[in-house]
């Protein structure tokens, strides 16, 4: 009499030694969810996403340190995490070139953004831009300066501009030359 037995296959954990995910470089923040893919392997077999396993993020849109999670499917069971890193975007705060002529009341100073990322825009900061002159009233060349502001997510850069007050015509209207008798 032969009677039948059974064979089991038990799925495969993804945390066994020789399944290996690998790192994820670090990435710039883009405003956006980032979902690297890494390389998950059992010892040479390339393991492909979405039949042998699953991913899914965690803190994965702002600067730090987020988590992808492999999740096993099918032939593989059990999770495992990976952690990468999120860096700051550069982002430079220009003081823009002004100008004016002696005598007259300064314009208003401003500044220039470069750097933002997926239609951020300065509201995305915190603190308060402030934006000043080197002082002086004579013809010349001044720097202006902006400082202030803060991020989480972007490294910020000042860089100065100039403020220049040129001269002034004897031929505007509001100098007067006296008449000699």
């Amino acid at each position: 009499t032969y009677e039948a037995g059974e064979f089991t296959i038990t799925s495969k954990s993804v945390t066994d030694t020789d399944i290996t995910i690998a790192s994820i470089a670090d990435l710039v923040y883009t405003g956006l969810g980032q979902t690297p893919s890494p390389a998950v392997q059992d010892g040479s077999t390339v393991l492909v996403v979405d039949t042998d396993y699953t991913l899914s993020y965690v803190d994965n849109i702002n600067v730090g340190t987020a988590t992808v999670t492999v999740t096993g499917i099918g032939n593989y069971s059990g999770t495992k995490d990976v952690t990468f890193d999120i860096t700051l975007a550069p982002l430079t705060i220009t003081a823009d070139d002004n100008t004016k002529e002696f005598g007259e009341v300064d314009p208003a100073l401003t500044v220039s953004y470069a750097g933002f990322v997926n239609t951020e825009d300065a509201t995305d900061l915190t603190g308060t831009l402030a934006v000043s002159r080197v002082a002086g009233e004579s013809v010349g060349t001044y720097a202006i300066t902006a400082s202030g502001l803060t991020s989480t997510n972007y490294a910020l850069t000042y860089e100065a501009g100039e403020f220049t007050i040129t001269s002034k015509s004897v031929t505007d209207t509001d100098i007067t030359i006296a008449s000699i008798a």
